[in-house]
């Protein structure tokens, strides 16, 4: 995590809760964080690349942050950070809509999208593949890759809820456009005790080169 070049919270507090001013004023412009308006939100933090903002119109704040950074290997990438909400027990419904708002940036290529979607093929019973299928159509339509999927035939645990921790829940995500996929060399769920202290959430790592 130290050494990740990208980072991306979902459901945090501004980052002051969590660093010092002086390390804060250390990261001026390699860092956005959005609230919503429970004083929660998105955070992405590009260690050694400056991070813009795009500003898009939509009506998901502090879950869908937008965002640009350019890197020598890669030049200017698309940086996108999801927490979708659950409403009336569904968040497809509202991942779709989010999907339709950043789908213009992601089909331009160079993109990277990242999030808790709370959704995923991990709720499709068996015979069924209601969830699978919705995913797939997203993930066709805008011409993106799963990259734990392509590393990973099972599904593993991102997420561990309290009354079953021991779920095999993957509802975290790492996606690239297409004409980064050959640039992506693993994608791994990090399974450290230390991390585990911190949040119900097991990182998701992926290393591109």
């Amino acid at each position: 995590m130290e050494q990740a070049d990208l980072v991306f919270f979902q459901e945090c507090f501004h980052p002051l809760t969590y660093v010092t001013t002086k390390i804060l004023q250390d990261l001026t412009n390699h860092y956005l964080w959005q609230p919503t308006r429970n004083g929660w939100g998105n955070c992405i933090l590009a260690k050694h690349a400056n991070i813009s903002e795009v500003a898009i119109e939509h009506d998901f704040k502090g879950r869908l942050l937008v965002s640009t950074a350019t890197f020598p290997a890669f030049g200017e990438l698309a940086i996108i950070n999801l927490h979708t909400p659950i409403t009336d027990g569904y968040s497809r419904h509202n991942l779709k809509k989010m999907f339709q708002v950043i789908s213009g940036i992601i089909r331009e290529g160079n993109a990277i999208i990242c999030g808790d979607l709370n959704f995923g093929e991990c709720f499709d019973k068996k015979g069924q593949t209601e969830h699978k299928q919705i995913l797939d159509g997203i993930l066709q339509e805008n011409g993106i890759i799963d990259c734990y999927r392509k590393f990973n035939e099972h599904i593993g645990q991102t997420f561990r809820p309290v009354r079953k921790p021991d779920s095999k829940i993957c509802i975290d995500y790492i996606f690239v456009s297409k004409n980064l996929e050959s640039r992506v060399n693993v994608c791994h769920i990090l399974e450290e005790e230390k991390i585990m202290e911190m949040s119900d959430h097991n990182p998701l790592v992926a290393v591109m080169e």
